[in-house]
């Protein structure tokens, strides 16, 4: 009977055991994943509040410019219309805002700033752009620019480097002789 009682005991204490471990991990994953996801929210309010100020910048400049017309229709000057240097402009933005974030680089500067993702992409033969795992990659203008097959035949290797400030990546975008039906 004492035996009996014993194994009872010890059965018991395992169960008693393993409930507590189970909870003291629960408890902890718990606490560690609460805190990422608040870090995570604080970060995304700060974009969005650092957007909300660009924007409230925008809207005071255009006031401005209203408040600069209605000046000059006061005194009796004709307003040109700015529609066209602004569509320009945008457009003129748009085109060279690739240009300024997207920089090919020297191979000793590839992966210098830690913050920065380091991505390895495959051109292959027949023109399609990869990633390690063998999927087609989309939107190149905003990754590495569209241009960018230019700089195998400009370094004469392989292997062309880029830095991606906008995504804050570094993009290394190695030549391969095999088409994307091969690839598959």
């Amino acid at each position: 009977m004492k035996t009996v009682n014993r194994g009872l005991s010890a059965f018991c204490s395992f169960l008693v055991g393993a409930g507590l471990g189970v909870t003291i991990a629960w408890h902890f994953a718990k606490t560690k994943y609460e805190k990422i996801a608040d870090e995570e929210i604080e970060s995304m309010k700060k974009v969005l509040l650092k957007d909300k100020e660009k924007d409230n910048e925008n809207s005071e400049k255009k006031k401005n410019i209203s408040k600069v017309d209605e000046i000059v229709n006061k005194e009796g000057y004709k307003v040109q219309s700015t529609n066209y240097a602004t569509v320009y402009n945008e457009k003129k933005t748009q085109k060279n805002d690739a240009e300024s974030y997207i920089h090919p680089i020297p191979s000793d500067e590839f992966g210098l700033e830690e913050e920065y993702d380091v991505i390895t992409l495959i051109y292959l033969v027949d023109g399609v752009l990869i990633d390690d795992m063998d999927a087609e990659v989309g939107n190149i203008e905003e990754k590495i620019g569209a241009d960018f097959a230019k700089y195998f035949e400009e370094t004469n290797g392989d292997t062309i480097y880029f830095k991606n400030d906008k995504y804050k990546a570094y993009y290394e975008v190695v030549q391969d002789d095999r088409s994307f039906d091969q690839v598959r």
